[in-house]
């Protein structure tokens, strides 16, 4: 649709720098009235990302799926699907027919130290093998842990560059909702209409106003997961 547009779009493309109207790229330069700057926030500065958080998120990946079976567990087409749970779950076919599958945990999505239980892992594979009983056979034998960087809210950073007016930056979108919303948030930027929706902009404040790697955080979270690990355990 955005092609159709006319917008031109270039993901495939490291940009390097964006200085006044051209981003420039290894190869090649790029000339704009407006550029919208998605992405994880690589490019931000030093004390923007002090304003981060690390959540963690596990992955794994099955064992390759018979033609037949990506067929009952897309009707359609391959598609992200995700369900409606707080601390939700998604999965999406792989290039080679593998099924990838990500989830965040409640007890250990915003602890600062790397907790992997296989209990956990093997909980969630269960649920998405009733849900679709496709699966019922399949093997997951490849999983790992990683950190998506949010900002200590949760909620993304769509707003207009402090330094050059005419980038519009959208990073730390984690949902796909999210994704959608800042999608037309970006846009009213992009194009100076007006817009009442500076929840997400870049000077928002936090509760916690200090560094996320500091230790006064990291161990009253750290106790209080395994505490609640331990307290669901034996009910």
């Amino acid at each position: 649709y955005l092609v159709e547009q006319g917008v031109e779009i270039y993901e495939h493309s490291s940009i390097k720098k964006i200085k006044h109207k051209k981003a420039f790229t290894h190869h090649f330069s790029i000339h704009f009235d407006t550029c919208i700057m998605c992405c994880s926030g690589g490019h931000v500065t030093s004390e923007q990302k002090k304003q981060t958080y690390g959540v963690r998120n596990v992955i794994c990946v099955s064992e390759k799926l018979l033609p037949e079976q990506i067929k009952q567990s897309y009707p359609q087409w391959p598609c992200m699907t995700w369900d409606n749970e707080m601390i939700f779950s998604y999965f999406r076919l792989l290039w080679d027919g593998r099924l990838l599958l990500g989830w965040w945990n409640t007890l250990t999505t915003m602890s600062p130290y790397n907790i992997l239980w296989k209990s956990t892992i093997e909980a969630v594979i269960d649920k998405h093998r009733e849900r679709l009983p496709v699966l019922k056979d399949i093997d997951f034998p490849y999983w790992w842990d990683g950190r998506i960087h949010t900002t200590k809210d949760m909620m993304p950073i769509v707003d207009i560059d402090q330094r050059n007016h005419d980038v519009v930056w959208v990073v730390w979108a984690l949902w796909l909702p999210w994704a959608a919303a800042c999608g037309k948030q970006a846009a009213q930027l992009a194009t100076k209409e007006k817009s009442t929706w500076n929840v997400l902009s870049w000077e928002r404040h936090y509760l916690i106003n200090r560094d996320s790697s500091s230790d006064l955080l990291k161990l009253p979270i750290f106790w209080l997961t395994v505490l609640l690990r331990l307290f669901f355990l034996y009910q």
